[in-house]
């Protein structure tokens, strides 16, 4: 078995000297150390198990959570670790919302008949991007220059931009298939 490295030790013997750090306990946090995976007896520590001579008399209080006990079971018997578990918040999609929402029933709306929609629906459409800030998510890119520009319907109606049937559709769909993305995503749902 190799030893750790002499820095690693240094630092947990630091720890616990009075003219060191003189902690009173080491506080994991997170789901697992080092100290209970170093070399040494895998059914528990004897005096020659790296974890016993590195924490010594230390106690290790060890937040881990409640959904991965395996191996809060390993930093329990190796690295004497006094368990508080806790409970992760559960996950739930992010749906859309209110512009994002309604630009989904708008490319929805020209999705089901381009050709007739596109005039209708092109403005209104690069208004809501606008709104809802997703123009820095999902730029239009002007297919001659290349350039990402914001668009608005005001800007087509003066003629400062111009946005061609065939470069609408592309960034339609990309935008369609953004909008799935962000409804699917998965965020913290709840306060635990």
């Amino acid at each position: 078995d190799l030893t750790p490295h002499p820095q690693y030790a240094a630092y947990y013997k630091w720890l616990q000297k009075e003219d060191g750090f003189g902690a009173d306990a080491v506080l994991h946090m997170g789901m697992h150390g080092t100290v209970e995976w170093l070399p040494g007896s895998p059914l528990g520590n004897n005096a020659l198990s790296w974890s016993d001579q590195l924490l010594g008399s230390m106690p290790n209080v060890y937040v881990y959570a409640a959904n991965n006990p395996s191996e809060s079971i390993v930093a329990k018997r190796r690295g004497y670790g006094t368990i508080v578990s806790h409970n992760v918040p559960p996950y739930g999609r992010a749906g859309l919302y209110r512009q994002t929402a309604e630009l989904r029933g708008l490319l929805t709306e020209y999705r089901e008949d381009k050709e007739t929609n596109f005039e209708a629906l092109r403005g209104p459409i690069f208004d809501l991007i606008a709104s809802a800030g997703l123009d820095a998510d999902c730029p239009f890119t002007d297919e001659v220059s290349g350039e990402k520009m914001r668009i608005t319907s005001e800007t087509i109606e003066n003629g400062e931009t111009e946005v061609s049937a065939a470069a609408f559709e592309t960034y339609a769909s990309d935008l369609y298939a953004y909008l799935g993305v962000l409804e699917n995503r998965l965020f913290s749902e709840g306060l635990h």
